[in-house]
C-alpha cells in the first residue's frame, strides 16, 4: 500500500485532481478518460443526476403500462394470446389512474422542464401526457371514459385511443433504449 500524499490521496492521479494541474487541463483529460471507460462520476453531481434517471424511467414504465392499458381494445383481437391480455388488463385496470398520474407529473414535469432549460420538447414527455390525460379521463372530467362493454369491437374513439396506446408502447420501449444525458 502506497503513502498518502499531502492532499491524503494515494495515487499520482487523483493528487494532480487537487494540484495546480488542474487548471492546466491534465487531470480533465484523467477524468474524461475515466469517463470513457464506463467509470461514473463520484460526488455531488452524481448524486443529483440519480433522481432524473429515475424520473425518466418512470415516465418510460408509464408510457409502455399506460400505452397497454389504452391498446387493449386491439390487443383483444390478436389470436391465441388477445384473451389472456385481455384478462391481465382487466387485472391492472384498477390501477390504471395510478399509472395515468404518473405519466401525467413526469411527462409534465419533463415538459417544463425542457421548456425552461432546453434543449427542445421531446416527443415522450408529449405522449406521457397524452396516455396520463386518457387514463385519468373519467376522473377529471366526470364523463365515463369509452370501454369495452360499450360495443363488439374497436371503432371510434376507442379505436383511436387503441392506435395512441400502440404508439405510447413504442415510444415506451424507445424511451428505455435513448440515453438521458
Amino acid at each position: 500500500m502506497s503513502e498518502l500524499n499531502e492532499y491524503g490521496f494515494s495515487h499520482d492521479r487523483d493528487a494532480a485532481l487537487m494540484s495546480d494541474d488542474l487548471v492546466a487541463g491534465r487531470a480533465t483529460q484523467a477524468v474524461s478518460a475515466d469517463r470513457s471507460r464506463g467509470y461514473a462520476p463520484t460526488g455531488r453531481s452524481a448524486d443529483r443526476r440519480r433522481p432524473i434517471v429515475i424520473m425518466a424511467l418512470l415516465l418510460d414504465l408509464a408510457n409502455i403500462v399506460g400505452g397497454f392499458l389504452l391498446a387493449v381494445a386491439v390487443l383483444r383481437l390478436l389470436p391465441r394470446v388477445g384473451d389472456d391480455l385481455g384478462r391481465l388488463a382487466g387485472r391492472a385496470a384498477p390501477i390504471a389512474w395510478v399509472v395515468g398520474l404518473v405519466a401525467l407529473v413526469t411527462g409534465g414535469y419533463y415538459l417544463i422542464v425542457h421548456l425552461v432549460s432546453g434543449p427542445r420538447v421531446f416527443h415522450f414527455e408529449v405522449v406521457g401526457i397524452g396516455v396520463g390525460l386518457a387514463l385519468l379521463w373519467g376522473r377529471l372530467t366526470g364523463r365515463p371514459a369509452p370501454r369495452d362493454d360499450q360495443s363488439d369491437g374497436a371503432t371510434g374513439v376507442r379505436l383511436l385511443l387503441a392506435i395512441f396506446g400502440l404508439i405510447a408502447i413504442v415510444v415506451g420501449i424507445q424511451g428505455l433504449f435513448t440515453p438521458d444525458g
